[in-house]
């Protein structure tokens, strides 16, 4: 199974690639262009003259841009530079200069390279350039043919160009032998209209390092004055490897569509298998399908849970235990003589009543002993004289703060593991749980990504009813399925009906329960499940101080005006003393906290 899953997260990654990997930018500044136009006008010299508009948004600051125009050798020539930059609605002309100051511009030759390069600064705005220049040699005079052979746009830009518009005018219309071939991006449209003499190219996005070259050929009467020529006969030489071309384009457009039809067959099948292999076994698997009552509906039980609060606590809510576990803990403690909770009067004030504090004295040295006690151990170095008081934790240093969170999660862990001791969770049915999440994940992209590749409606539709179907199937094994044991229900059921009987403690004739229930042993349960103060009152409300007194033992020393405030009073100290060190969790909030680097991004340069 292992291996399956490895191999199909494999062909995951694949596919994501193929469908979702684009170019990665190289250009140290973030940047997009949003629209890329050209205007050509051819001459009857074979000259012609450009005008290229390109916008750019940046995100950041840049200093400018650059182009540069490749040539095909030093015969050819560029002249009659001339740079336009608007920016905010505002158009200006650059002035050629090399001082780099705003608004100025320098052209540059090396080898056969012309480059602009315009000083505009920038910052998260959108800039649009035009460059206006004329080029010599644009056309090629042969005996039987004009030819214009020219990759406008160049494979050096790094990054993709949107909303390209090319236009290649004629000195002449009416050109009955104009023909026109365009290559580079597949998904772009040439548009060829003889009567007007135009040439147009529109792509929506072309891919970053990726050219688009126009190829026309026309009678040579249009460009009669070009003195660029050659004596050789050249049409149909152009023309058969034109078709050449163009048939090998459609060969690969052909082969792409079939390992895309391949690639999803093999995916949707994969899917597939993977969602019924994994519902074929999981259905196949015994399992326990009982449930325990949910916590309020559990029938009332009066029998004391045979394990200690805190592990109540965890198979009650089936999590891991809290302050309150831990202050019933101490109560349990203080039952078995081992340590001393003496209750402090609380301090007066004017505008609230305060809650009492506690002191915790040790009388069992033993106790500190090992390491499940680490947590216990540091407490009391948080005092003197082997004891300390709650008030005092919220006043401990922040180190100390640090190694009693530690430890405190140390010891949460070791009872929930205690618990999971006791075997009530199905470990089995935990783990079909998350094949069942993972199978039906995998087996939807699968799906879904395989219908994409090969573009059927009916297999998309297909699709999308064995997903659903996979959804029931799932949830309804996710609803069958118990994650525990049947003797884990028994526990939890007879827990959650102890916990019921304390919530609705107040309903019952409590003397009738006297023989039933001992009262002192049922309270660190009460703190365990958050039932204390509720508890308490109740039995104020039947019994009188002497009959509590006998009843209630030293918890009734414990008491503040009929209720239990000892486990809140824990949590309210202790949850101070690390409230300053841990702040917390959680997901990142809006707004700035001052750091730097905001405006961090690019342009051209």
């Amino acid at each position: 199974m292992k291996k399956l899953v490895r191999s199909l997260l494999l062909i995951i990654a694949m596919v994501l690639c193929y469908l979702f990997i684009g170019e990665t930018s190289a250009h140290a500044v973030s940047y997009d262009i949003t629209n890329y136009s050209v205007n050509i006008n051819v001459h009857s010299d074979g000259s012609a003259n450009i005008v290229q508009a390109i916008t750019y948004d940046f995100d950041g600051t840049a200093h400018g841009v650059f182009y540069t125009q490749a040539l095909r050798n030093n015969q050819q020539t560029l002249t009659d530079p001339k740079v336009y930059l608007n920016s905010k609605n505002s158009l200006v002309e650059a002035v050629p200069s090399t001082s780099q100051a705003k608004n100025t511009y320098t052209l540059n030759k090396k080898n056969n390279d012309y480059t602009f390069k315009v000083y505009h600064p920038v910052n998260s705005s959108t800039l649009t350039v035009t460059y206006s220049y004329k080029l010599s040699q644009v056309v090629k005079n042969y005996a039987d043919t004009a030819d214009l052979n020219w990759k406008i746009i160049g494979s050096n830009w790094d990054t993709a160009l949107h909303n390209v518009h090319i236009a290649i005018q004629l000195p002449e219309k009416n050109v009955s032998s104009l023909q026109a071939w365009s290559h580079g991006s597949l998904n772009g449209t040439t548009k060829v209209n003889r009567k007007s003499g135009q040439v147009i190219l529109k792509l929506k996005r072309n891919p970053a390092n990726t050219y688009v070259e126009a190829h026309l050929l026309f009678a040579k009467s249009v460009t009669s004055q070009n003195t660029y020529v050659s004596s050789k006969k050249h049409k149909v030489q152009a023309q058969k490897k034109e078709a050449a071309l163009a048939k090998k384009a459609i060969a690969e457009k052909n082969e792409n569509k079939l390992l895309s039809k391949i690639i999803g067959t093999i995916l949707f099948i994969s899917g597939l298998f993977l969602a019924l292999l994994v519902l074929f076994r999981n259905a196949r698997k015994p399992y326990n399908t009982l449930f325990p009552f949910s916590l309020h509906k559990a029938p009332h039980s009066f029998e004391m849970p045979p394990f200690s609060a805190p592990i109540a606590q965890v198979l009650c809510f089936n999590r891991y235990p809290d302050n309150q576990a831990f202050s019933a803990y101490l109560l349990e403690l203080a039952a078995q003589k081992r340590i001393a909770i003496t209750q402090l009067e609380p301090k007066k004030s004017i505008r609230k009543p305060n809650h009492p504090d506690y002191q915790i004295t040790l009388l069992d040295k033993s106790l500190l002993v090992g390491k499940d006690n680490q947590f216990l151990k540091l407490l009391f170095s948080t005092g003197t004289n082997d004891s300390f008081t709650f008030s005092k934790l919220k006043k401990v240093s922040n180190r100390t703060s640090e190694k009693l969170e530690a430890a405190f999660s140390s010891w949460t862990k070791a009872q929930y593991d205690a618990a999971q001791k006791l075997h009530y969770l199905n470990s089995s049915v935990s783990s079909i749980k998350g094949s069942l999440i993972a199978s039906f994940i995998f087996a939807t992209i699968f799906m879904l990504g395989g219908a994409f590749l090969v573009k059927l409606l009916w297999l998309n539709i297909l699709s999308g009813l064995f997903i659903l179907g996979f959804l029931i199937a799932y949830f309804y094994l996710w609803r069958t399925r118990s994650p525990f044991t049947v003797g884990g229900v028994t526990k939890i059921n007879d827990i959650r009906g102890f916990y019921t009987m304390l919530d609705d403690i107040g309903r019952f004739n409590l003397r009738e329960l006297n023989d039933r229930i001992l009262w002192e042993d049922i309270m660190p349960y009460a703190v365990a499940f958050g039932l204390a103060s509720k508890v308490v009152k109740a039995l104020a409300t039947t019994f009188s101080k002497d009959e509590l007194q006998t009843n209630f033992g030293f918890y009734y020393l414990l008491t503040y005006n009929q209720a239990f405030y000892f486990d809140s009073s824990f949590t309210t100290n202790f949850q101070g003393s690390i409230a300053s060190v841990s702040g917390g969790s959680g997901g990142f909030s809006g707004g700035s906290s001052g750091g730097f680097g905001g405006g961090s991004g690019g342009g051209a340069f």
